[in-house]
């Protein structure tokens, strides 16, 4: 979002490539579920709730757990690379995988704009801003009148993921719709 609103010379003063270095080396942070990660605690919390737990022990379990689970991540993903190569674990070509070709675009991508400059990209930062009243307005919909068929969820998943999500989408919709035909909304919870 900053590389489109600002262009690289608000990023790069004369001289200093140190800004655009190190928001290249976060771009993979745009690439992964990781706000789906607040499901999985929901849900825990609402597990230790059906089940009178504390919620401070569930948060603590899953604070340590996340520890535990990144340490041993890091060993074996890192014990894999060093022992047989990341090159061969992801793909086993000198061109690598994915995360090999995701490294070279941002560096490539990188190297142009260090060179090259941009300026500031309006056409994507509309879009960005259209993308934002948008969802705000969903949201707004759905507080509003309750049965609006269009949820501003859906919307963002559909958006960025939409060629893997689109028949799991249409196969839980199609599902909820014969279910509230069949027997309405209290069919629907139990089958929940």
């Amino acid at each position: 979002m900053l590389r489109y609103f600002l262009g690289s010379r608000q990023l790069m003063p004369p001289g200093n490539l140190s800004n655009y270095s190190v928001l290249s080396t976060m771009d993979w942070l745009t690439d992964g579920y990781f706000s789906a990660q607040t499901g999985y605690i929901i849900e825990n919390q609402k597990l230790a709730a059906d089940f009178k737990l504390p919620p401070r022990a569930v948060t603590i379990t899953i604070l340590v757990a996340f520890i535990l689970g990144c340490i041993l991540a890091y060993n074996l993903n890192l014990g894999s690379y060093y022992r047989y190569g990341a090159l061969v674990l992801h793909g086993g070509t000198t061109n690598g995988g994915y995360n090999v070709r995701n490294a070279v675009s941002n560096w490539t991508d990188s190297s142009t704009m260090m060179n090259a400059g941009a300026l500031p990209s309006l056409h994507e930062g509309y879009a960005m801003i259209a993308g934002v009243l948008l969802t705000i307005g969903l949201v707004a919909a759905r507080w509003r009148w309750l049965r609006v068929p269009f949820n501003p969820i859906g919307y963002v998943a559909c958006i960025q993921y939409g060629y893997a999500l689109w028949g799991p989408f249409m196969v839980t919709w199609i599902l909820k719709t014969v279910a509230h035909r069949l027997g309405g909304a209290r069919l629907y919870r139990q089958l929940m």
